[in-house]
């Protein structure tokens, strides 16, 4: 080959390799931005995790919140039945009790009046 053939072939190939040179350097600079991109996506990403755990870690308080009160409310409806119920025996105990103490003056009238009735008539029949 000659030396003018030669030249443009080495012109050639320094084109080529620049070109490839240029082509490496623009991929490059594309993976670093893809990779700044995927970097910040990821921390996106990582927020909205976050977020979406605090979200749903305040839900699970307010549900246990909820719950708790429920609870308490229904524990509150049973221990006032109960309480209705002890007082309702109770007024009925005393009612009963009541009863039973009119009875017995009853009877105690009667046979005071009943003594004095005998005595009356055991004073008489002297």
């Amino acid at each position: 080959r000659s030396r003018a053939q030669r030249k443009r072939v080495l012109r050639e190939l320094a084109a080529e390799r620049d070109r490839a040179t240029q082509a490496e350097q623009e991929l490059q600079q594309a993976l670093d931005a893809e990779g700044e991109r995927a970097v910040e996506a990821e921390g996106q990403l990582q927020e909205a995790i976050t977020a979406a755990q605090k979200r749903a870690r305040k839900d699970l308080r307010a549900h246990k919140e909820e719950a708790a009160a429920e609870a308490g409310a229904q524990q509150e409806a049973t221990l006032a039945a109960e309480v209705a119920a002890c007082l309702g025996a109770t007024v009925e105990a005393v009612a009963q009790d009541l009863a039973v103490r009119r009875v017995r003056r009853d009877l105690a009238t009667e046979v005071d009046v009943l003594t004095q009735r005998l005595t009356v008539a055991q004073d008489l029949a002297v």
